[in-house]
């Protein structure tokens, strides 16, 4: 339940557009679990970052006024975890989704984030980035958080390929300002970047 919760949370904070729908994948042991308190909470954690008063009693309800449509898809096969949660939104531009398990059968891990393998906890504290997977960018991004008193705690990479589309999840102490984060946006090798936080 906290995974699922977490896992809408990221989606919820990097999705400012209008979302149209949800699915919920479940595989291996979680595909036997009934879905319905999984859900909500995903609900709740995808809707909470725009919302005072979705909880995940009311995060169904409040889904289906804002004209959001939501389904789950249990999957029996074998997969590479234990447990496995895939989100898959769509959205006004296009879709995004996540992956994460449970670790030792209780610790939340990111695994896959657009499709690309990436291994990460859910920091307090973090910068989500989308870039071109060229030389230099750790070494820029990481002079011009340090100029700016911003502290690295750990950097999870991920990449479709040598050269082309990567994704971090860079977790920081502290929180990061608009003005911060837009000069980590107008760094050349960086398509997005979103602050996100975990409770």
């Amino acid at each position: 339940i906290n995974l699922s919760y977490l896992l809408g949370s990221f989606l919820g904070q990097v999705t400012a557009e209008g979302i149209k729908n949800v699915n919920l994948e479940m595989e291996g042991k979680s595909s036997i679990l009934k879905s319905d308190p999984i859900l909500a909470n995903l609900l709740f954690g995808l809707l909470e970052s725009n919302s005072d008063v979705v909880n995940a009693v009311n995060s169904r309800d409040i889904s289906f006024n804002r004209g959001i449509s939501f389904s789950t898809t249990k999957h029996e096969r074998r997969c590479d975890y234990e447990t496995l949660l895939t989100i898959t939104i769509q959205h006004d531009f296009g879709s995004r989704s996540i992956s994460g398990t449970l670790i030792g059968g209780y610790m939340p891990r990111i695994v896959n984030i657009q499709g690309i393998p990436i291994e990460s906890d859910f920091p307090k504290s973090a910068l989500y980035l989308r870039n071109y997977d060229k030389p230099g960018f750790i070494g820029d991004l990481g002079k011009m958080l340090g100029e700016n008193g911003i502290n690295i705690a750990s950097f999870h990479l991920g990449r479709r390929k040598k050269g082309g589309e990567a994704i971090a999840l860079i977790e920081i102490d502290g929180e990061i300002s608009e003005k911060i984060l837009d000069k980590v946006r107008n760094l050349s090798q960086v398509v997005r970047a979103n602050s996100v936080y975990f409770k």
